[in-house]
């Protein structure tokens, strides 16, 4: 699966940038 890292990251990122 390709969206692993995609997802580990993607999904940090989304939460990360919704706390803003």
């Amino acid at each position: 699966r390709r969206t692993a890292w995609l997802a580990q990251r993607g999904y940090r990122v989304m939460r990360f940038r919704n706390h803003e």
